[in-house]
C-alpha cells in the first residue's frame, strides 16, 4: 500500500485505509469517502493521545510550597532597646526685665 509507507499506523488505522482502497477499486467512491474519514479522524486520536503522553512527561509537577521558614529569635544584644532620644525641650523665654515707668507730665512735689 503506497498510503502507508513511512508512516507509523495503527492496526485500526492501515485496516480503514485498506477497506477504503478495496471500495475505490469497486467504484464506491462514498464508501471510500467514508472510510478514509473514518482513518483520519483515527489518525487525529492516535496524535492527539500521543500528544497528551508527551505532555505528561515533559511538563513538569509543580513543587510542593513548603511552609515558610520561622523567623531566627533576637539575641540578647538584639533584644536590649535602645534609650530614644529625648526631644530637647526648646529654651525657657529670657526673664523679662522690669523697666521703669516712664511718666508723662508733671513731677510730683515732695512735701
Amino acid at each position: 500500500m503506497g498510503l502507508t509507507v513511512g508512516r507509523p499506523l495503527t492496526a485500526r488505522h492501515q485496516a480503514l485505509i485498506g477497506l477504503a482502497s478495496i471500495a475505490y477499486e469497486r467504484d464506491q467512491l462514498q464508501a471510500a469517502t467514508d472510510l478514509l474519514d473514518r482513518a483520519a479522524e483515527a489518525a487525529k486520536s492516535v496524535v492527539d493521545t500521543v500528544v497528551e503522553k508527551v505532555e505528561e512527561i515533559v511538563t513538569p509537577e509543580p513543587e510542593p510550597k513548603l511552609a515558610p521558614e520561622p523567623e531566627p529569635e533576637p539575641t540578647a544584644a538584639e533584644t536590649v532597646a535602645e534609650p530614644e532620644p529625648v526631644a530637647a525641650e526648646p529654651p525657657a523665654p529670657a526673664p523679662e526685665e522690669k523697666k521703669p515707668k516712664l511718666r508723662l507730665g508733671r513731677k510730683k512735689k515732695d512735701s
